[in-house]
């Protein structure tokens, strides 16, 4: 049987719809085929590396400088140091001996007392004896003890002598004698006398003597107080006190042998007139007998040849003691005018030693020379460095302390023999302070020195020169021995077209420089003319224009 036309014809669009979807299928099948194909292959292919981008850098216009960095320590440019003072005078076993003789045959009588107190370090023992003469001739004795161990020796005598003697510490003067103070194991001994006298002066008078001897103690430099450092003292106010007991004592000892050395001075003088009078009154009684000789010659032709004779005798023996005594005057002028001498000069050396031990005193307390800040030196102590505080014991000499002005500081810094000769006196410097990083102030070159040292640590043909920059502008916070950094300004460029000395190219080290200068169409080389330059960035005279943008290494491809 035969079908019907119509429909065969839909019969054959069935079968051409399914096949075209089964060829639509199979297409898309293949296609995702295809595709995974291809992402299997590219990720088993080795992948290149881009090519890398040029790195670059905007020129723009500002200042170049050309610097050179030191390294050193801030320090004050006025400041005074102090020295732990040098103590002259007498010490030790040299001590002040004082000797004035007195001229007279008479013997002084002595009456007083003699004190002595002295104190250790678990008692204090005061003891005390009185003795009294008022005799011509004779003796008498005086003496303390004490706990000291001192020794002291006073006499005063006429044909006999006295003698006394004293230990411990004490100042006691009786008539014409004077006992001095004595401190540890010293000796002070002092004598009048006469014929039999103890003293210096004796055989036919009186005499003043008085020597002073003390230990060592009394020129030690122990530091007692101490102003603490950082204080700001003012001119003229005490920042540090030695101990001054013992040169205290001291100048108690001369002030009291003082006082008896005038007070020798005046029995001197008064032995003195007393002498001269009674030479006077001699030439008058001689005087006196040669005139009653040469009357009793008047009656020689009334007398025998015997008592002639020997009234012609007398005569002469009178004549010749008058003229004798008158040539004598002269001669105990002369001898009078050594005695004061001596004594003139005995009384100055005790004035002087009186006067250094007063100006010792007053060196022991120190002063302030100038207004500023006390800075204390090091000292080696225990073992290692430390700041001087009170109870060191200092040699005479040692700076110990240091008044700071710190209205103007300074920066000691080092520079390498090398770049030294480009430095100048006024250059510009700009200071930076570890302790302070935000902190920075202007300087200037203010001194360089005019010879090197060696560098230190480091081998000894390593020598650096010492600079000198003053700081132009301060800060509270600036104190000497902060450790800094400065930047000399050498050279400058100001409103310079700054460029980073990285993308200045030369193809030779003495070749023309140039740049590379981006543009839209890739990089342009451009030669340049360079100003003042780093070791960053470098000043552009001509060739650049500010906000072009220039390679920081050279373009793979050349540039136009």
């Amino acid at each position: 049987m035969t079908s019907h036309p119509k429909q065969r014809k839909a019969d054959s669009r069935r079968r051409a719809k399914r096949v075209a979807v089964g060829l639509a299928v199979a297409g898309v099948l293949a296609a995702l085929g295809g595709i995974w194909a291809w992402q299997a292959w590219k990720s088993a292919r080795p992948v290149r590396p881009a090519a890398a981008a040029i790195r670059t850098a905007k020129v723009h216009q500002g200042r170049v400088e050309h610097t050179i960095r030191l390294t050193g320590v801030t320090a004050a440019e006025r400041y005074a140091g102090l020295v732990a003072p040098q103590l002259r005078g007498s010490r030790g076993g040299a001590g002040l001996n004082v000797s004035i003789a007195s001229r007279t045959s008479r013997t002084y009588s002595i009456s007083g007392t003699f004190a002595s107190t002295s104190t250790s370090s678990s008692s204090t023992t005061t003891s005390a004896s009185t003795a009294s003469q008022a005799s011509t001739s004779g003796t008498s004795t005086a003496s303390t003890s004490g706990e000291s161990g001192g020794s002291e020796q006073a006499s005063a005598g006429g044909g006999g002598g006295s003698s006394g003697s004293a230990s411990g510490s004490l100042v006691r003067s009786v008539g014409g004698m004077t006992l001095a103070r004595v401190g540890g194991g010293g000796r002070t001994s002092a004598s009048t006398g006469g014929g039999g006298s103890s003293g210096s002066s004796g055989g036919g008078g009186g005499g003043f003597s008085l020597g002073l001897s003390r230990g060592g103690s009394d020129f030690t430099l122990t530091l007692e107080k101490v102003v603490p450092p950082g204080t700001f003292v003012r001119k003229g106010d005490v920042v540090a006190e030695f101990d001054r007991q013992y040169m205290l004592t001291r100048l108690d000892d001369y002030r009291a042998t003082m006082d008896q050395v005038e007070a020798g001075m005046r029995i001197l003088e008064a032995d003195l007139e007393v002498e001269r009078k009674s030479h006077q009154q001699s030439i008058e009684a001689a005087k006196a007998d040669l005139e009653k000789a040469r009357i009793d010659l008047k009656t020689v032709p009334v007398q025998s040849a015997i008592m002639t004779e020997r009234l012609k005798l007398l005569a002469e023996q009178a004549e010749a003691k008058y003229k004798q005594l008158l040539n004598e005057v002269s001669l105990k002028e002369i001898t009078y005018a050594a005695d004061r001498r001596i004594a003139e000069l005995e009384r100055q050396q005790a004035l002087n030693e009186l006067r250094r031990a007063e100006a010792n005193a007053d060196r022991l307390l120190v002063r302030a020379p100038i207004d500023g800040v006390v800075v204390m030196e090091s000292i080696f102590r225990s073992g290692e460095m430390a700041r001087i505080q009170a109870g060191d014991q200092l040699q005479p000499g040692m700076l110990f302390m240091r008044i700071v002005d710190m209205s103007s500081m300074l920066v000691q810094a080092r520079a390498n023999q090398v770049d030294v000769e480009r430095l100048r006196i006024g250059q510009r410097a700009r200071i930076r302070f570890d302790a302070y990083p935000d902190l920075e102030l202007p300087a200037h070159v203010h001194a360089i020195a005019p010879m090197p040292t060696s560098g230190g640590f480091r081998a000894s043909y390593v020598k650096e020169v010492p600079v000198v920059l003053k700081i132009d502008k301060l800060d509270p916070r600036v104190i000497p021995d902060l450790s800094v950094s400065a930047d000399v300004v050498l050279e400058e460029e100001d409103s310079a077209v700054v460029a980073p000395l990285a993308g200045i190219f030369r193809d030779s080290p003495d070749g023309v420089p140039y740049v590379f200068v981006q543009k839209p169409g890739g990089w342009e080389r451009r030669p340049v003319e360079l100003g003042v330059r780093n070791h960053i960035y470098a000043a552009v005279r001509s060739g650049l224009r500010p906000g072009e943008v220039i390679a920081l290494e050279r373009p793979p491809v050349g540039g136009k």
